[in-house]
């Protein structure tokens, strides 16, 4: 079976079953690129997105073409494939000729009805910010506002990014 097929077979909903198709399709550097591929199909994309956030945050060190990553992250997506592609951010570099594109989908992520898809939205603020110093006023400004108007929930991830850039600069 390929792992097209196991994406589609994949009910969207059960973890263990996606991590089990992790493991069996795991295939070191050209698995990044086969996700990304498998991104851009309505009946794999959001599996295929989900594979690369969970590879991701396992392997750190993995790369991602930058390039294809964005224009993953801003083609039509569903809402579950975009919020998966947000919380990849911290382990892309983001470019230069990205960050304006970038800014772009984290405002709209920002209004959305979704709590998860707003409370990325910030930390993504927040990594742009932290690739890119000319966004640390607006990052940090978007993040004290967030205290005052988003819900608990938010509010709680939100301190917990502050205190992580505290924590940054004493070091």
């Amino acid at each position: 079976m390929s792992l097209h097929k196991a994406l589609v077979q994949w009910d969207g909903k059960s973890k263990d079953t996606i991590i089990e198709i992790y493991h069996r399709f795991y295939q070191g550097r050209e698995f990044i690129a086969q996700l990304l591929k498998l991104s851009t199909d309505v009946t794999t994309k959001a599996g295929a997105t989900w594979l690369l956030k969970h590879h991701l945050e396992n392997n750190p060190r993995s790369k991602v073409n930058e390039k294809t990553f964005f224009m993953q992250l801003f083609a039509e997506l569903q809402p579950q494939a975009k919020l998966h592609l947000l919380q990849c951010l911290p382990y892309v570099n983001i470019s230069k000729a990205h960050k304006k594109p970038l800014e772009v989908c984290l405002k709209q992520a920002l209004v959305d009805d979704s709590k998860d898809m707003r409370v990325w939205a910030y930390n993504g603020f927040n990594e742009l910010a932290l690739s890119h110093h000319e966004y640390r006023q607006q990052a940090d400004a978007i993040l004290v506002d967030a205290l005052g108007q988003e819900s608990a929930s938010i509010k709680t991830r939100v301190r917990n990014i502050i205190k992580e850039l505290s924590i940054l600069e004493r070091d």
